[in-house]
């Protein structure tokens, strides 16, 4: 366990930032349901880094200032299909002191790389594509089965047939085994990316999965969802007027 500060204090100054996970680790107060709920969270945003102790959180949602990325203090889960899931920790008060574990309560897995690859040429995000490959690379799996599931997606989901998506990926496929590790990533890449682009809007409706669950086992109150439901259509509204200002 790592040591945070004391309860008061720590709710006084909002947020504070200790040592520990990959990145530091962000303990912050929620003081939205009239308590002062904690939450900890890592600090790096899992999109592109930005430090989430300078970002702002209301009704249990983080927003990350660089990009507006939005994260469930308590799952760890996004609101934006364009940024992956932050790891959050287990953190506890014990007589005034708050302690956080740097054991996260989330298990990345091989798995979960392939299940976001999917997801990126769902959507088609080339970075969340991009991001998977990559990881996918340096945990040694097989570039064959990397291939398998572009030409799978490509075949299933593009509803005129073969195109220069499927063609680029078998070209790169070829010649792989000519290719250093950075090469055979960026052919990969090449090959999925036109993929997906290809396959966007032809047929095939996919839906997002629900926000992660893995540190309660259970899913936000329906008066939770309604509270970031409307959060989400008052930034919408904001934006646009912004938008139509300049």
């Amino acid at each position: 366990m790592i040591y945070v500060d004391k309860f008061h204090a720590l709710c006084e100054s909002g947020v504070k930032v200790v040592k520990g996970g990959k990145h530091g680790i962000a303990v912050v107060v929620d003081r939205s349901e009239n308590e002062n709920r904690l939450f900890a969270i890592d600090n790096r945003c899992p999109h592109m880094g930005f430090p989430l102790h300078k970002g702002s959180w209301c009704d249990g949602i983080l927003t990350c200032h660089w990009h507006q990325a939005r994260f469930d203090l308590k799952s760890g889960g996004t609101l934006d299909p364009w940024a992956d899931d932050a790891t959050t920790y287990p953190v506890k008060i014990i007589d005034d002191e708050v302690w956080v574990d740097p054991q996260p309560y989330q298990k990345r897995t091989v798995q979960d790389l392939y299940d976001r690859l999917r997801e990126g040429m769902e959507q088609n995000i080339r970075l969340i594509i991009a991001k998977s490959v990559v990881g996918l690379m340096e945990a040694g799996e097989s570039s064959t089965e990397i291939v398998r599931i572009g030409i799978e997606f490509g075949t299933k989901h593009r509803r005129s047939g073969w195109r220069s998506g499927l063609t680029i990926l078998t070209a790169m496929t070829n010649i792989l085994h000519k290719l250093d590790h950075m090469g055979k990533i960026l052919a990969l890449y090449q090959g999925l990316v036109h993929i997906s682009r290809e396959s966007a809007g032809m047929g095939t409706r996919f839906l997002l999965g629900s926000l992660s669950d893995k540190n309660s086992g259970t899913q936000p109150t329906i008066d939770q969802l309604q509270k970031w439901y409307r959060l989400i259509v008052w930034k919408y509204v904001m934006s646009k007027e912004r938008s139509e200002y300049y």
